[in-house]
């Protein structure tokens, strides 16, 4: 216990290294009782560094502290702090005593002393805010107040390290760059590892981050939610014990008790679309975007304005789609798809991807997104990938089966398949020259295929992990037959598992962006029972 109060001391003051902050990571990621005595002494550190702060603030107005002996105080670290060397034993026990044992969780600080024109962090971005209180344009600094806005959405970046979304109608007041209190409206906050600690105070709630993307939504009836997007978080209160929350769990905060929720009986996802189109970026979780194509960023053309290069605008991997082949290049078009812009495929252009390996495909989980439209019924593929003249991997629309996914083949392109093998969506329902969200996924082994937000109850049962390795082609199969004719404005690849909440957001996200309608009403679920077409397929019952 010795060594891991070492560690979080470390942390607290700046002082930690890599290794050790590996090891501190390691712990609190699998050890409950250092979880909590790191949430402890996160809120410890906080409180000592408040009454200090308003010792020093109450000082200077009676002139007994100098400007350049208040920041000599504040710049000591946490073990000075704690040692003694700003703080008498008994001031140290007593904001112990009050975090440990408060009943009415009231903060040491008083808000009415609290220094207000001090900057806690800059303002990012804002998307159609109506400003209540005091207006904080981006580009200004975030000062420590209170803060009211009725409606639209905001970012800021703590001066700590967190980026914190609010969403309006909100009332909030950043306490210090570590420390916020959410009296109504929903918060966001993806906090860097070097940040670790992060409090939101919600009524007598605190939720603690312990490294983590997470959510905070509370109503001026008092009931409030907790949302981890990745992570843990610590959430307690002076009335009950401390619970650790994970990475897609949701829970309900009211009437003093914590009760766990379905992240889909909640704003779980709502609050993550709402937080990626602020930023214009799809919801990711940690690095699980594995890439994003959009035709508004990212793309390069050659002198005959074909695309050559549709590079990914993810942070992670920066990636990229390629056409070598002059003759094979797509065009791109400022306003293609419900008035924005998009890749224009004609069935003969095509665009190659990384291969499953770098993707995070191969025998893994994972969950596409297509946004596109074409003007033909027939069959043409989005997403394929062949080896050695075996079809392994196939998303196609039209013909008899309106999409179709095929994740792990294994056959010649001329060859029977079995029905089992892949999964179908009627065409009924895919209308041409409307733009529609496809998703294909594998979820546990299973694959899924998807229109607009309605999954097929249709599916590949078993076996769907892609034991394929190779590259990925956008707009053909890899025999360079059945070319796509259309626009393509989108393309989202999440490596593993997206929670449902997680899901619904990525479809919102999509939704909002180009206008098009998602449902969750069920899908149909019968195969088409036909002989084999154009692909070669022919579904066998054996």
């Amino acid at each position: 216990m010795d060594d891991t109060l070492r560690l979080i001391d470390a942390y607290l003051d700046g002082s930690i290294d890599d290794a050790a902050m590996d090891q501190l990571d390691r712990r609190v990621a699998t050890d409950p009782q250092t979880a909590s005595l790191f949430a402890e002494r996160s809120m410890m550190h906080r409180l000592i560094l408040d009454h200090e702060l308003v010792e020093q603030y109450r000082a200077s107005q009676s002139g007994g502290t100098s400007s350049h002996h208040r920041l000599t105080l504040l710049g000591r670290s946490w073990r000075q702090l704690v040692a003694g060397g700003a703080l008498a034993a008994g001031i140290l026990i007593a904001v112990t005593l009050l975090f440990i044992s408060s009943t009415d969780h009231q903060p040491v600080h008083n808000a009415k002393e609290q220094p207000s024109g001090r900057p806690v962090g800059l303002m990012v971005s804002s998307k159609d805010v109506l400003w209540i209180s005091e207006p904080v344009q981006p580009g200004q600094s975030l000062m420590a107040r209170q803060h009211q806005i009725a409606s639209g959405a905001l970012e800021f970046q703590s001066n700590n390290g967190p980026t914190v979304t609010v969403i309006g109608p909100a009332t909030f007041e950043m306490i210090d760059p570590m420390h916020l209190r959410l009296q109504q409206g929903q918060v966001h906050a993806a906090v860097p590892r070097i940040a670790r600690g992060f409090t939101v105070e919600v009524g007598m709630w605190s939720v603690v981050d312990l490294g983590t993307v997470f959510g905070v939504a509370t109503s001026q009836s008092g009931a409030s939610e907790v949302y981890v997007y990745d992570g843990t978080v610590r959430v307690s209160s002076p009335a009950t014990p401390g619970r650790e929350l994970r990475s897609g769990e949701a829970l309900r905060l009211q009437d003093g008790v914590a009760q766990s929720i379905s992240p889909g009986d909640s704003q779980y996802g709502q609050l993550l679309a709402d937080v990626a189109r602020l930023q214009q970026r799809p919801p990711t979780a940690s690095d699980a975007l594995a890439l994003w194509l959009t035709a508004d960023h990212g793309v390069e053309t050659d002198a005959q304005g074909r695309v050559r290069f549709w590079r990914d605008t993810g942070e992670a991997n920066q990636l990229v789609a390629v056409q070598d082949d002059e003759a094979q290049r797509p065009t791109w078009a400022p306003i293609a798809l419900n008035g924005r812009p998009a890749i224009m495929l004609d069935g003969k252009s095509s665009m190659r991807l990384p291969s499953t390996v770098q993707l995070g495909l191969y025998e893994s989980d994972y969950e596409v997104f297509f946004v596109a439209h074409t003007q033909s019924q027939a069959i043409q593929f989005l997403l394929a990938g062949a080896e050695n003249g075996l079809e392994r991997f196939e998303l196609h629309l039209g013909g008899d089966a309106g999409v179709r996914f095929i994740p792990n083949g294994v056959r010649s392109p001329i060859g029977p398949l079995r029905n089992d093998n892949f999964a179908d969506i009627a065409s009924e329902r895919v209308a041409p020259g409307v733009a529609h969200i496809y998703t294909a996924r594998v979820t546990d082994n299973v694959g899924y295929v998807g229109l607009d937000g309605i999954e097929s109850d249709d599916r590949v049962r078993h076996g769907s992990r892609s034991a394929f390795a190779g590259e990925l082609l956008i707009g053909k199969r890899s025999t360079g037959a059945l070319g796509f004719h259309g626009a393509i404005a989108e393309v989202l690849i999440y490596r593993g598992r997206l929670i449902d909440g997680q899901r619904a957001a990525v479809l919102a996200y999509l939704s909002q962006k180009y206008g098009l309608p998602v449902s969750t009403t069920p899908a149909p679920t019968e195969k088409p029972q036909t002989p084999a077409d154009e692909t070669g397929d022919t579904p066998s019952r054996s």
